[in-house]
């Protein structure tokens, strides 16, 4: 029979395990390198649809009839 005091029956403490931290969005953005690899207006991100309407205008514009 075993007693309380064997050393093979004795719980071991359990330690917690932590997770990995995460990164928030800008950090992983960072990280990849993907802030600073586009040069552009400073309010870029604030007017982002205006840009691109800009852009595909310029893109598809209708050409002029002729008289």
């Amino acid at each position: 029979m075993l007693s309380l005091e064997d050393p093979q029956t004795t719980m071991k403490p359990v330690t917690a395990k932590r997770a990995p931290e995460r990164l928030t969005p800008y950090e992983a953005a960072v990280k990849v390198g993907l802030v600073g690899c586009i040069e552009g207006p400073a309010d870029l991100a604030l007017n982002h649809r205006k840009y691109a309407r800009r852009a595909v205008r310029a893109k598809h514009r209708r050409a002029k009839r002729a008289p």
